[in-house]
């Protein structure tokens, strides 16, 4: 059969993106605007996954980052 399942993924800070986004858009201001708190992401857990599999997928923030920039501007640097 086939399964759904959520993935949990790497819950940071805002304040992390922001920084890794200023390190590869430098000068680049950025505004905090009003915060909706999304508290079931943090709840979030791999363990039906990783049974599932036999391991839990991981991408760090930072490189998720910087494949999202490379996907929609291939012409971006990578790090």
């Amino acid at each position: 059969g086939h399964h759904v399942l959520n993935v949990a993924g790497d819950t940071r800070p805002i304040e992390d993106a922001v920084a890794h986004l200023s390190r590869r858009f430098p000068g680049t201001r950025f505004v905090r605007g009003p915060a909706l708190n999304v508290a079931s992401v943090w709840g979030l857990r791999n363990d039906r996954l990783s049974a599932l599999l036999g391991f839990a997928p991981s991408t760090p923030m930072e490189e998720a980052i910087d494949r999202l920039i490379a996907s929609r501007r291939p012409s971006a640097p990578t790090p």
